[in-house]
């Protein structure tokens, strides 16, 4: 009867220190758990020409791979009856870039990534190193479109392949 109790009460430890890790794992996976400061990203137009470029600095300690405009906290219709479908989305080195458009009512973003293994599909680049400024994140738009100027932003943290976490913020428009 001891050896019986004493396996429930290890099994229920064992499931208790799982689930426990599953929710850290799971907030910190899905959170945007870092500082909003820990990222900056401006935009600059180019003399009333159709074209916006964004730098992006990171303060934070680990690697940024993966930049979106357009998304912070949640998909919102910003591109709601308005052409946001760019020409041209261009990349820095070693980066590759898109726009994706889930639905009028649903959300648009812009996203930019490290380049990956087609394979593997682990990253084949660098990310932005801590204390790095990383320009050349570039839309040619059709027309001028204002509201790139004031975007949501989702930076993502990697480390070794793994998601760290990401940070939310509003993209600040240089003049």
């Amino acid at each position: 009867m001891k050896k019986t109790w004493g396996i429930a009460v290890s099994l229920l430890i064992m499931i208790v220190m799982v689930f426990s890790f599953w929710v850290q794992y799971s907030e910190a996976a899905s959170g945007c758990l870092a500082p909003v400061s820990a990222v900056k990203v401006t935009v600059k137009q180019d003399a009333g020409k159709p074209v916006y470029e964004f730098d992006v600095t990171n303060k934070h300690d680990v690697p940024i791979y993966v930049m979106f405009i357009g998304v912070g906290e949640k998909r919102t219709p910003w591109h709601k009856g308005i052409d946001a479908t760019p020409k041209e989305v261009v990349s820095p080195g070693g980066w590759a870039g898109e726009y994706i458009n889930l639905g009028e009512d649903t959300g648009a973003f812009y996203i930019w990534s490290v380049e990956r293994d087609s394979v593997k599909h682990d990253f084949t680049g660098e990310g932005i190193a801590p204390g790095e400024t990383l320009s050349g994140f570039k839309l040619v738009m059709n027309k001028p479109l204002d509201i790139l100027k004031t975007l949501q932003f989702r930076a993502r943290f990697m480390f070794y392949g793994q998601l760290l976490g990401c940070v939310n913020g509003t993209v600040v428009a240089e003049e």
